[in-house]
């Protein structure tokens, strides 16, 4: 459905054989049930040294994956209450209770500074183990983890419905949801909390990542947040549960089925890929049901929770495991290492890696590192993990095959540790191509950083464009064009290479782009193809653009192929949208409506 919110006739495109407007509601018909489509693996796995599985170079234990010095969190019913656990990454580390006693309420939400000092964990009254809908609240508690300190941080918050709470903008900063359903930026130092929402959720509310520019709820949708308006531009939710933003910004991630896979979504271009699939190869013991997924703030690891096919999320035998990956891309490196043993629940994990002494380094192969442990100079050993050594002042290689290696240097019975992450190397791939702006715009996104300085575009036509430019993380490419896109194009592009210290150029490549023919693009105040569309529209006014959405009423779901399918129930247009097309239609006093 699209409707023209300018003079001319208010247009409307229908992909379905009813419409409704009772309140501005919708009703259309389908089929059967929906059910989560799992995306594919994007990359397979390298497998790593040795060193990196937990064995150093010289044979001395190191910690669980060759990871460092770290612990982690999680909620866990062993002790006959919901409480908040920890245990280190050494394999000698036992788990301990880290929540204080509180008869009568469930402890929950847990999530670790940047820096590793504090814990932020929700407080909620009985049942709220169970994710009860509605407005379930509790205090925002703050632990500090060096001194057991423990402190309220907000009276009333909520979780975003399951068990997560808070973002960590960084270690004095933190986003959270309030009582009434508003998302809030709190300052640690100072106390004070900054409004990030203009509206409150009627229910559990919206976390927003730590870059301030996407949203989401309990359920993946992953919508852009326009901090100017203090407003989310909502998305569709691409079915599953228990999403999350990396640290960067970049990634979101997510359950995309029952027990899995864990999928992963550029947020920037919208490309998915699968991180751990159900009953993955690379788990242990048969707990291959995944949940709870969270990976480290510097992203070289992840945590989640497991079962041997059990599904109840308050019952079920979950255990803790945790697993290597790229921080640059979350691929998942080696096998996943198990953390707990233990009958009772446990559930939604957290993990702080300690930093490492000289650093964490990656890059496409061959990878030139150069190393200088403190103290600086001295006469330290090297020890690279492929099996090269060195001595001196500076540890200096060159790596030439993929891999996660940990790096050693040793001197007069000191150690400094870091780690090595080295890709196949391999040219830049296109993993989006879109028209923006009203079809004013052409955006290219990239898999990885790159370089445009001999960049030539071409367009079958002949069609000249008006700029170009390449986005700050040079991930992106714009074309503006003079005019709206409106027909259909083949673009070109070619000069392209990445940033590797050798750099791959990206061969010759070619898109067709076809113009949004169906339905009318200028002016569109609301759009519905199918619930896996994006149903899109440029909103002119605010610059940028929205989706438009509906929610099922009754008996009423969005079946297989994701069209509507009534059975006596209604599907009804968000607030938003419904606001949008009253003030079009008052302002034009007409409607034009568009089929198919």
């Amino acid at each position: 459905m699209r409707v023209l919110e300018h003079a001319p006739p208010v247009r409307m495109a229908l992909a379905a054989a009813v419409l409704a407007l009772p309140a501005l509601g919708l009703a259309c018909g389908g089929g059967d049930e929906g059910a989560t489509v799992n995306a594919a693996s994007a990359a397979g796995s390298i497998v790593p040294p040795a060193a990196a599985e937990g064995v150093s170079v010289d044979g001395e234990p190191s910690p669980i994956g060759g990871l460092g010095e770290g612990f982690v969190v999680w909620e866990s019913s062993r002790d006959g209450n919901w409480r908040i656990w920890t245990r280190g990454l050494t394999p000698e580390s036992t788990p301990r209770r880290l929540s204080p006693d509180e008869p009568g309420r469930v402890h929950c939400c847990p999530d670790i500074s940047p820096d590793g000092r504090w814990l932020a964990y929700l407080s909620l009254p009985p049942g709220g183990e169970a994710y009860r809908p509605g407005r379930t609240t509790g205090p925002l508690h703050l632990l500090d983890l060096a001194t057991g300190e423990d402190r309220v941080l907000a009276p009333t918050a909520r979780n975003y419905y399951e068990n997560r709470a808070v973002v960590w903008r960084d270690a004095g900063e933190l986003v959270f949801i309030d009582g009434d359903g508003h998302t809030l930026l709190l300052d640690l130092a100072t106390g004070e909390t900054r409004r990030l929402t203009e509206q409150p959720a009627a229910e559990h509310g919206w976390l927003i990542d730590p870059g301030l520019a996407f949203a989401t709820k309990g359920w993946p949708s992953f919508s852009p947040y326009e901090p100017e308006r203090r407003a989310i531009s909502e998305r569709a939710a691409l079915g599953g549960c228990q999403p999350y933003f990396s640290s960067d910004g970049r990634w979101g991630f997510f359950v995309a089925g029952a027990g899995g896979p864990i999928d992963r979504v550029d947020l920037a271009g919208g490309a998915r890929s699968t991180i751990l699939r159900k009953n993955d190869p690379r788990t242990v013991d048969g707990y291959g049901y995944a949940y709870f997924p969270m990976f480290s703030t510097d992203r070289r690891a992840l945590v989640y929770a497991a079962s041997p096919g059990q599904h109840d999320h308050v019952k079920a035998d979950y255990e803790i495991f945790i697993i290597a990956s790229d921080p640059a891309t979350l691929e998942l490196v080696g096998r996943a290492r198990r953390l707990t043993h233990h009958p009772a629940t446990d559930r939604f994990p957290d993990v702080f890696l300690a930093p490492q002494p000289l650093g964490r380094h990656d890059g496409e192969a061959p990878l030139t590192v150069e190393l200088v442990a403190e103290p600086r100079g001295g006469d330290w050993t090297w020890r690279f993990g492929d099996g090269a050594t060195a001595r001196g002042a500076v540890g200096r290689h060159v790596y030439a095959e993929p891999g996660l290696y940990r790096v050693e240097a040793r001197r007069d019975g000191e150690l400094r540790t870091g780690t090595v992450w080295v890709r196949p190397a391999r040219p830049p791939e296109v993993t989006a191509v879109e028209l923006g702006d009203g079809g004013r715009e052409v955006r290219v996104r990239f898999d990885e950083e790159v370089e445009a300085a001999g960049l030539r575009i071409g367009f079958a036509s002949g069609l000249v464009p008006e700029s170009w430019s390449l986005a700050s993380d040079h991930r992106a490419l714009a074309i503006r064009l003079a005019e709206p896109l409106a027909r259909l194009e083949r673009l070109e592009l070619d000069g392209l290479r990445d940033r590797a210290g050798r750099p791959n150029a990206m061969p010759p490549v070619s898109f067709e782009i076809e113009p949004p023919l169906w339905p009318a693009r200028e002016g569109a105040a609301f759009v519905w193809q199918t619930g896996d569309a994006p149903n899109l529209f440029y909103d002119a006014a605010a610059g940028v653009d929205r989706a438009g959405l509906v929610e099922p009423a009754g008996r009423a779901f969005l079946d297989r192929e994701h069209r509507m399918t009534l059975r006596g129930g209604v599907f009804t247009a968000s607030a938003d949208d419904s606001n949008r097309l009253r003030w079009a239609l008052q302002a034009s006093n007409e409607m034009a409506l568009e089929l198919t």
